[in-house]
């Protein structure tokens, strides 16, 4: 396996809403965005891989290799929680919404929801444990 690399991440987490850029073997693959720290817990808004031949079937191990980091960076963290949006007049979201869940699901999340919200968008919401790291 080729090493994930995370740009943007910066130590100062608790600063609200980072971004995170995620490259393999220089190409871009992905990024996360919206995070923030609530005592042990890692928030994060939007998750997406992009739209390359890189990027397919990346997100596991992206998410992977991402708590390698947390554990590094803010070992304090034991949770990360997701909700992730998007908005729901796109004719793909109901399909992102079941992969997402799927991945969720893969991982060892607890807690996975798919809830339509106001203002058009559709969020799917889980809670990583790190013992599912």
């Amino acid at each position: 396996m080729n090493k994930i690399e995370f740009l943007g991440y910066l130590k100062h987490i608790y600063v609200p809403y980072n971004d995170c850029w995620i490259y393999k073997e220089g190409n871009e693959i992905g990024y996360l965005q919206g995070m923030q720290i609530d005592g042990v817990n890692l928030h994060i808004e939007h998750f997406a891989l992009a739209t390359n031949d890189f990027s397919v079937g990346m997100g596991e191990e992206c998410l992977r290799e991402f708590t390698k980091l947390i554990q590094k960076i803010t070992p304090k963290i034991t949770d990360i929680v997701f909700d992730l949006g998007r908005a729901i007049n796109d004719e793909v979201v109901d399909d992102l919404a079941l992969k997402r869940e799927k991945l969720f699901k893969r991982i060892g999340c607890s807690n996975i929801k798919i809830h339509k919200k106001v203002n058009d968008r559709i969020i799917v919401s889980a809670r990583w444990p790190n013992s599912s790291w």
